[in-house]
């Protein structure tokens, strides 16, 4: 019953978002339309796939560290982005609340501006993927088709790294700290960092609100 309450928590504050998006479409915006298939495409691209490597387990590793609610909501995570603003009042420092769908959404139509109109297309963006596609589409598109570091680049960077013998947790840290061309102690440092802290959430040493269950 809790977890039902969530979601209808996320659909009913999403349903806006979806709503307006989709009269965006229907209008013909050609830029946000020419976005929207993009990101349709990429979907439809990697569901398709036979896929080089496994990303299940990889996924579900990307949740814990990106999108701990990622089971809630539809594309939006609004506790995340109350969570992110009180950071940014009380402390001054930025934090990020963007989902995994959000992300996916950046990497795809590669927009990067820093203002509020980019954020929020990307919110309407991932709300309308989000109600045509599941989530675990979504992640793994994500995954195909994320940066990792110079020359490591979706699927095959995976493939890439897994070779190289780098660990599952690592090659996700990679999204938030992508590899250096050249070996940096600062740079393996804020990746063990990063490792740790995906394992104290996984284990559930680090309690955040309404997070998901987690049992790899």
């Amino acid at each position: 019953m809790q977890r039902k309450t969530r979601i209808a928590f996320y659909l009913i504050l999403t349903v806006p978002f979806f709503v307006f998006g989709r009269i965006i479409v229907f209008l013909r915006y050609g830029p946000f339309v020419d976005d929207f298939k993009k990101c349709q495409q990429a979907l439809f691209n990697s569901i398709n796939s036979e896929g080089a490597a496994n990303l299940a387990r990889i996924s579900e590793i990307l949740v814990v560290a990106e999108d701990h609610r990622n089971g809630y909501h539809f594309g939006i995570d609004f506790i995340g982005i109350v969570r992110a603003f009180k950071v940014r009042v009380v402390t001054g420092r930025q934090q990020g609340a963007s989902t995994i769908d959000q992300q996916f959404v950046r990497a795809i139509t590669g927009r990067r501006e820093r203002n509020i109109r980019r954020k929020f297309r990307e919110q309407l963006l991932a709300s309308l993927i989000r109600l045509a596609f599941s989530r675990e589409d979504i992640n793994l598109a994500y995954l195909r088709n994320a940066y990792y570091g110079e020359s490591y680049i979706g699927e095959k960077g995976v493939v890439e790294l897994l070779g190289r013998g780098i660990s599952e947790c690592e090659i996700v840290a990679y999204i938030k700290f992508p590899l250096p061309s050249r070996s940096s102690e600062v740079h393996n440092l804020k990746i063990a960092r990063r490792v740790g802290h995906i394992e104290k959430i996984r284990l559930g040493e680090i309690k955040l609100i309404w997070m998901q269950k987690f049992i790899f």
